[in-house]
């Protein structure tokens, strides 16, 4: 409750930090609370940084809250320009959460994660491989030959 009421107070940092704190401890909050931290965080998507895009969609996808196409929209539009500022992980776990939530983020956003993957697959975890495919898969998104390729040659 203390959360709720004071919700209009939390930065965005505080807010996406929140998120990801509630799924850490395994609290899977109301709807009522995640659609609040929704309604106060809208008006500062644009100024989120790769931290909070990724600690907000990844929690939501956790928690299987839907936040809305609008604000799945806003959050994909701001990782578009950040996508080479996220760590190989992170990349991951935005095309996952995505996938998830069968969103499928504009082309261009979508391209430029995959090619941080690409770029990074020689160092990623089976495990991440395998959720950058399925999340490609989902999302109807052909990463090209090339990433399947350099994909391919580290999947184990």
């Amino acid at each position: 409750d203390a959360m709720r009421a004071n919700a209009g107070k939390f930065t965005r940092v505080e807010l996406a930090n929140s998120l990801k704190a509630l799924v850490q401890m395994r609290h899977r909050p109301d709807s009522e609370l995640l659609r609040t931290v929704v309604d106060t965080s809208a008006g500062q998507v644009a100024q989120y940084g790769p931290q909070e895009i990724t600690n907000s969609l990844w929690s939501y996808a956790q928690l299987k809250f839907h936040p809305g196409g609008a604000h799945l929209e806003s959050l994909a539009k701001v990782a578009g320009p950040h996508a080479q500022d996220f760590s190989l992980q992170d990349q991951v776990a935005l095309l996952r959460s995505f996938a998830v939530f069968k969103h499928r983020p504009p082309p261009d956003v979508l391209a430029a994660l995959a090619s941080g993957v690409r770029a990074g697959a020689a160092t990623a975890s089976p495990h991440d491989l395998s959720d950058f495919l399925w999340a490609c898969a989902t999302l109807g998104h052909s990463p090209g030959e090339a990433c399947l390729r350099e994909v391919a040659r580290h999947v184990r």
